[in-house]
């Protein structure tokens, strides 16, 4: 599989989408998929090659369509990692949804790419006066929930962005009450 195929199958699934669905379903997956005529595990293989083979290169609609299609046929197993690197490149528009991916992941070693995006702006999120990516770092970062996402946080609440601070604050000021979350 390549960047084109991926494209297109990622195409032909949002052809799937009408008026009242609100997400890709499997189904529109499977269809674009065979439209591909490739199998599933053909297209598991071609992403997971992508998305190891410097993901931080691709186009912004190639990484939107691996993200969308691994969520699909299953991410590799060093998913975590392959997050981490994209969440600090800058040839796409899908930062927000990767900072959620890793909080949900719960992926220890993107603490540094999570403090690092906190504190980065791009030009796409110009709009943004409430930095809802750093805040969903500051989430990220609370959830991962090791010593050195604490410290991370400080360093954030310490910051010269009050609104950045304000959120690592919040996650410093919550973190015994959500060590439920933690995974240690």
């Amino acid at each position: 599989m390549d960047d084109g195929q991926c494209k297109r199958i990622y195409q032909e699934a949002l052809k799937g989408l009408t008026g009242t669905k609100l997400a890709l379903v499997p189904l529109d997956f499977d269809r674009a998929i065979k439209s591909e005529n490739l199998s599933i595990e053909e297209v598991r293989r071609g992403v997971h090659e992508m998305l190891h083979n410097h993901p931080e290169d691709r186009s912004e609609g190639t990484v939107e369509a691996l993200m969308y299609i691994a969520g699909h046929v299953g991410p590799p197993s060093d998913y975590g990692s392959i997050l981490a690197t994209l969440l600090l490149s800058s040839n796409h528009s899908r930062h927000e949804d990767i900072a959620h991916a890793l909080q949900v992941l719960r992926y220890p070693h993107a603490v540094n790419a999570l403090f690092k995006a906190a504190q980065m702006s791009h030009d796409y999120l110009n709009y943004d006066d409430s930095f809802g990516l750093a805040r969903k770092c500051t989430w990220a970062l609370a959830d991962i929930g090791t010593p050195e996402a604490f410290g991370k946080l400080q360093l954030l609440a310490d910051g010269d962005n009050p609104t950045i601070a304000g959120y690592a604050q919040k996650r410093l000021d919550s973190w015994n009450r959500e060590k439920h979350r933690k995974p240690l």
